[in-house]
């Protein structure tokens, strides 16, 4: 049989959140300039809260020059609260998608600097 999961109100989240959405993506994008090459950076990022504490879920994100974004490829977590990178997705998840990400939109990239 399976078990329900009764969600009750959180606290607010104004009265927990140390950090705002730009301070998260600098946070971030320091993050990724410390490890790992050029063409990534930060996105928009999301709260997500769970019971001990909210994180800004913040999109890595595979870029070029002249286009800009062109897809996701990870996540940095930093915690809402103290304002610090807590997790993301392992380099080589990131690599990864990355790749598949270029395969996928290779002819709009080479489009871009040809």
């Amino acid at each position: 049989m399976a078990s329900s999961t009764v969600l009750t109100a959180a606290p607010p989240l104004a009265l927990a959140l140390k950090i705002n959405e730009d301070e998260a993506i600098t946070e971030a994008n320091g993050f990724i300039l410390e490890h790992l090459p050029d063409r990534f950076c930060a996105g928009i990022p999301r709260l997500l809260s769970f019971p001990a504490r909210t994180i800004w879920a913040t999109p890595i994100l595979l870029s070029y020059p002249e286009i800009g974004p062109v897809g996701e490829v990870g996540f940095v977590a930093v915690d809402a609260e103290l304002g610090n990178v807590v997790g993301w997705t392992p380099f080589a998840e990131i690599y990864k998608a990355a790749e598949k990400v270029y395969s996928d939109k290779r002819g709009q990239i080479e489009a871009a600097f040809s």
